[in-house]
Parts: C-alpha cells; structure tokens; sequence
C-alpha cells in the first residue's frame, strides 16, 4: 500500500485481534483519543484501615460482606478467598475448627453469593506459609465500583498446614 506522498506501508496479520477487527478506509467523525489514559481516582476507606495500612473499597463477586478487608499482595499471581466455611484439619496442638480461630485467624468473606463461575478444584496448594484446598471461580473484582476486571479466584475451604 502507497501512502498519498509515496510512503510504503506494509500490512500485517495481527494474531492476536479478535474475529470482529476489520480495517477499512471508511471515513468517520474524530472521536476521543484512544490514547488518553484514565486516571482511576480511589480514595482511601479510613473508617475500615487496620494496621495502619489505608483501605479502599473494593467488592469481589462471592463476597457480600459490606465492609470485607482484603490483603493485597503484588507480587502473587494468585488471588485467595477464605470461604465462610472454611475450617481446618487440626494444625499442631490446635483441634479442627474454623478457620477464624486458633492458629490461623483468618477475615473469612466469601460466602459465594452470588456464586461467581466455578473452573475448577485445588488440593494442597500452598499460599504465604498455608497448605490450602479449595475451589477455583472466575470472579469480578472492582475498586470503588469503578475499576472492574475478571480474575481467578482460589476459594479456601480447608487450612491443612500453617508453615508461617
């Protein structure tokens, strides 16, 4: 293709467009530029930080807790739920019993409601210093109802081993 003042242009299969991309030569009004960035403005929740750590709202599907608090780490790829059922084997010289107690403590949440798309099962996969099973769903995660995208989630329904 020869650009109007002789510039070659060559044209090449993107194989990672979707079966909907054309390219074309129809003329359309200018439009916003699809080059500006949107700033995403979340504010900080102070009525629910902890530790000194700010807070901002954020809601995940499976989760109806108004107020959930969510460990953010940046540098898993994988993003964990602790089911509101979730109970543990018994764990050193601690019996079996929910995972909110003795010696896990954890902010149990997920009650699965509405219950995100489940996509699979997990057995003993550690994350930090736990030993975990659960259930793996495709959810939706949003920050202050604005930024919103699909993730994978692991939801926890038992703490076989805490190696912290």
């Amino acid at each position: 293709m020869t650009a109007p003042y002789g510039t070659n242009v060559e044209l090449f299969v993107n194989k990672n467009a979707l079966d909907t991309t054309e390219i074309t030569s129809e003329v359309r009004d200018a439009g916003p530029s699809p080059f500006v960035v949107s700033v995403a403005q979340i504010k900080t929740d102070d009525t629910h930080s902890r530790e000194g750590l700010p807070a901002f709202p954020a809601t995940i599907s499976g989760i109806t807790d108004t107020a959930p608090y969510f460990l953010l780490d940046f540098e898993s790829d994988k993003t964990v739920v602790w089911s509101t059922t979730c109970m543990t084997t018994g764990i050193g010289s601690f019996p079996a019993g929910s995972c909110d107690e003795n010696p896990t403590f954890m902010h149990m949440g997920f009650d699965g409601s509405p219950l995100p798309e489940t996509t699979g099962t997990f057995t003993d996969a550690q994350f930090g210093g736990y030993v975990v099973s659960g259930t793996k769903y495709t959810s939706e995660i949003c920050f202050d109802g604005f930024n919103c995208k699909f993730i994978d989630v692991y939801g926890v329904d038992t703490v076989s081993q805490n190696n912290w």
